[in-house]
């Protein structure tokens, strides 16, 4: 194995798959499996889920061969050569070398048979296609409704549903408080149906492939596995199989109440009662009437307060609820309208005769063709009484 390249271009290719080369049960997940090819060189990072494979083209292959090193010491050493240079790669023994013209490096190498290889079973699959730009708005506008990672409910998926139909593509999140929902229009225009949840990891490792793309990016969705593909990486990933929530009642209550207000200026409002709520529980109490929100800080452990009013309309009857501040801002921060639509129902809690507010916050781009819905739990409603603002 020998050839040459550019540390642009070798660095372009390990940053795509490095993130899935940590440790793991064998010290070759910690490893980049190089190939050299007739034409181009693919590196190669796996931890057993998932796998990465990512090509690019050499300025000089002189012999072909592959072998493991260390992703993350190749990369940084790469990152630290010099620039507008030709660089010389090859197998010596044992050793992978690398060359400038004014020093060389050597890298303890694994044999490339040893690398762990990620099967995918030959499965019916469904084909999307969607662009890099609708891929990219589908995960941002989610992730605020993914569970925590370290949490201690196992019932919630850590992931996101992806669901396709009617030439559209969907994303969900659920992280026991909040649903997040979104859809974009897909690419490819088939009479196909599909499904999948991709965990948190894969999720993260997509995000930093399609990062700047301007392409298609291609799904195939099988039962166990997904496969995405660009023109110069491919990921393969294993799915969850857990069940997920069925969150489309949630969303879509029959009899709700309308709430409208200006997106920046409730945000504004939020932020500085945070700024003298309590720090841990981050409660604000809203207190909605026909024209106006009511917001107010609420810090038993101070006697700072913050206390305001914005312009609003709503069709409903006046209430009062506390949010954790922190749910409504990470929805009004995705929300990419100026005016923010909130659909307020409740339900009742028959065994506390107490009633659960939720709020949903709904965006439609002038297209019709994407949304995106965020359901959140309010964390104490309490009885209604009158407000000095008020």
């Amino acid at each position: 194995m020998n050839f040459l390249i550019s540390k642009d271009e070798m660095l372009a290719a390990l940053n795509k798959c490095i993130g899935l080369a940590t440790k793991g049960d064998s010290p070759l997940t910690e490893n980049v499996k190089i190939d050299v090819g007739d034409e181009d060189i693919t590196f190669t990072t796996s931890d057993r889920q998932s796998q990465i494979i990512a090509s690019c083209p050499s300025s000089k292959i002189k012999t072909k061969g592959a072998t493991c090193v260390n992703a993350k010491k190749v990369n940084e050493l790469f990152r630290l050569l010099p620039d507008k240079e030709d660089i010389n790669v090859f197998l010596d023994g044992n050793k992978l070398k690398i060359k400038t013209t004014g020093g060389s490096w050597e890298l303890s190498n694994f044999p490339s048979e040893d690398f762990p290889v990620f099967t995918v079973n030959n499965e019916d699959t469904t084909q999307v296609s969607i662009t890099s730009q609708s891929l990219t708005d589908l995960i941002s506008r989610t992730l605020i409704s993914m569970p925590r990672t370290g949490g201690l409910n196992t019932k919630l998926v850590d992931g996101i549903l992806f669901e396709f139909s009617n030439n559209e593509m969907s994303a969900t999140t659920y992280d026991g408080h909040r649903i997040s929902s979104s859809k974009e229009k897909a690419s490819s225009q088939v009479d196909q149906t599909a499904s999948c949840i991709v965990p948190r990891r894969a999720v993260t490792e997509i995000s930093k492939i399609i990062s700047g793309s301007q392409e298609d990016i291609k799904f195939s969705i099988g039962k166990n596995n997904l496969i995405l593909k660009t023109k110069s990486v491919e990921l393969k990933s294993s799915l969850i199989l857990k069940p997920f929530v069925p969150y489309q009642t949630a969303i879509n209550p029959s009899e709700f109440s309308l709430l409208k207000v200006n997106t920046k200026d409730f945000s504004d409002a939020l932020n500085r009662a945070s700024l003298l709520a309590n720090s841990e529980m981050r409660e604000v109490m809203l207190t909605c009437s026909q024209n106006k929100i009511y917001i107010e800080s609420l810090n038993r452990m101070s006697a700072e307060k913050s206390s305001e009013s914005i312009d609003a309309t709503y069709d409903g009857e006046e209430i009062q609820v506390i949010f954790n501040v922190r749910y409504l801002l990470d929805a009004l921060s995705v929300m990419g309208s100026e005016i923010t639509e909130i659909m307020v129902f409740f339900e009742l809690n028959k065994k506390s005769d107490s009633v659960k507010y939720r709020w949903i916050l709904k965006h439609e781009g002038k297209d019709h063709t994407k949304f995106f819905i965020a359901a959140i739990v309010p964390v104490v409603t309490p009885a209604i009484e009158p407000s000095e603002s008020s």
